[in-house]
């Protein structure tokens, strides 16, 4: 039986606390995760036709902004305002006044999902942009008080988006690999093979 009084051995091994990295400002070199980032793509988007049926059509966007408050009508004309709008906030405001289709707030997650990872999948440079922010975690901290797809000035959100790019990274990690892995088939794509391998010789004799 034990000695409910011997001394217990203390954990000689120093717990890790390392700091998680954690990316909230999505502006400077960081702009490229916002949904304002100004990057065409192509994505399908749902309207209802003249006989009241929906279609489904694939339309070019500037933005995830601009094809995402497309999304939130039915009626392909607003549409078509909204898409052509000047600006990624103008078109935010133009979703704002426009007739909300009757299940948005069922689908408006899957919605956004969808967009961001065709803005990715359509954009290399991107996806590598994404991959390299490495495991930090991806918060849209925000000055407008959006507590659905951000974050705002007092810790309170639900960080949606965030949630989405860091999703959307895992799984691009999944299936074509880390940062390094799909930078060298870039690398390959362009016929620039050969820079990864100097890159790699300069890490070990100079680093």
């Amino acid at each position: 039986m034990n000695n409910p009084f011997d001394v217990v051995p203390e954990n000689t091994e120093e717990p890790n606390l390392a700091p998680v990295e954690v990316i909230n400002d999505f502006h400077g070199i960081n702009e490229f995760l916002s949904n304002f980032f100004a990057r065409e793509f192509t994505a399908l988007i749902e309207f209802k036709n003249e006989s009241g049926d929906l279609e489904v059509i694939e339309d070019t966007f500037n933005d995830v902004e601009h094809a995402f408050q497309a999304w939130k009508t039915l009626d392909r004309d607003v549409q078509k305002v909204i898409r052509d709008a000047g600006t990624a906030g103008k078109a935010k405001r133009l979703g704002r006044k426009a007739k909300l289709r009757p299940d948005w707030e069922d689908i408006k997650v899957d919605v956004m999902f969808k967009l961001v990872q065709a803005k990715f999948q359509q954009h290399p440079d991107l996806k590598m942009r994404l991959l390299a922010t490495g495991d930090a975690v991806l918060v849209e901290g925000n000055t407008w008080n959006d507590v659905v797809w951000g974050v705002n000035q007092n810790g309170v959100g639900e960080n949606h988006l965030g949630k989405i790019l860091m999703r959307i990274r895992d799984e691009i990690r999944a299936v074509e690999g880390d940062f390094k892995t799909v930078f060298s088939k870039f690398l390959d794509s362009q016929g620039l093979g050969f820079v990864l391998g100097h890159m790699e010789f300069n890490e070990d004799n100079h680093g």
